[in-house]
């Protein structure tokens, strides 16, 4: 299997060669886009891996995304299938060396696999991300980017695997102020496209972050009540989110309400590629459907997110 590398940098001369020190010679090719770094990063790049990284520019216009670039590296990638890596994350050798040995099946378009965040703490977080894909496909969404839509929109699919596993180390002197800017970029993305629920997901859950329940409260409202096929992950998450706020308030008949719809929901779109490999959702609101039902609100409490502003999210989650 023949896999190209897409990267965006920025200020990376201390971990970047630990992201790619053992991996970039198992790369069919690298393409890399320098978005402004002032350290040396494209020296480092040079010296260890004779590197010459694109530059490119993040415009305000766009909410400073990264997507428009990365997209501008896959399409400049031969290979056929691509991965998109941040520095701050890692792919052990011996997963990648795993990988590259498949033989190419065709019928796969994507791979989600374990996703492990380490927050501030030790504390890690177990999620999933789809960082493999086919030549083809590429990242939506101005902020908090993804593939899935890509792969919706064509009426494609992507598996899960437990061959590779990405590791998620943020850097923790760049997390003071990233509330504020996340919360920035996602009010000026909604501002351009306000049907793009997955902005009003991310606002609720960054909200929930800053303490900011009111404003939490009516993005999750409104992510849920959408019931958005392009977007049901961040639909019933939102709901977790939705009836965590309830519970917490002491309104158990809502909290109830809300449960329930998001498993009928989940029911309905239970065979969304996404919703299937998603390990979480469904074992959380039947929990907490049995801790309402329980008259015990307390037990009603979201579990974490890897994304969720500058340290992750709400509380409470592990891969069960």
């Amino acid at each position: 299997m023949d896999i190209g590398l897409c990267m965006t940098v920025k200020d990376e001369e201390n971990r970047i060669e630990s992201c790619l020190g053992e991996v970039a010679d198992l790369f069919a090719e690298i393409i890399i886009i320098d978005t402004g770094s002032t350290d040396r990063t494209k020296e480092v790049l040079q010296d260890c891996f004779g590197i010459t990284p694109m530059s490119g520019s993040l415009e305000e216009a766009r909410c400073f995304t990264l997507a428009d670039l990365r997209n501008e590296g896959f399409s400049k990638l031969k290979a056929p299938w691509q991965m998109c890596l941040d520095a701050d994350e890692r792919i052990p050798v011996r997963d990648l060396k795993r990988v590259v040995s498949w033989s190419n099946d065709e019928d796969t378009h994507g791979f989600f696999s374990p996703w492990l965040t380490t927050l501030p703490g030790g504390r890690i977080v177990d999620d999933y991300k789809l960082s493999l894909f086919r030549k083809g496909y590429g990242k939506c969404g101005l902020v908090h980017d993804n593939v899935q839509p890509s792969l919706r929109e064509k009426g494609v699919e992507a598996v899960w695997t437990d061959a590779f596993e990405i590791l998620h180390y943020p850097e923790e002197n760049k997390l003071p102020g990233k509330d504020e800017y996340y919360a920035w970029r996602l009010d000026h993305a909604i501002g351009l496209d306000p049907t793009w629920m997955r902005y009003y997901w991310f606002r609720g859950l960054l909200y929930l972050r800053m303490g900011r329940n009111d404003e939490a409260y009516k993005d999750l409202e409104r992510t849920f009540a959408s019931r958005s096929t392009q977007f049901p992950v961040e639909c019933l998450n939102a709901g977790m989110g939705l009836a965590g706020l309830q519970a917490r308030a002491g309104d158990i008949i809502s909290a109830t309400r809300t449960v329930t719809d998001a498993l009928n929901f989940h029911h309905g779109i239970a065979n969304d590629f996404e919703v299937t490999i998603n390990f979480r959702l469904r074992p959380w609101f039947e929990r907490a459907l049995d801790a309402l039902e329980d008259g015990d609100a307390e037990r009603v409490v979201p579990y974490t997110f890897a994304h969720g502003g500058a340290h992750g999210g709400v509380v409470n989650g592990n891969r069960d």
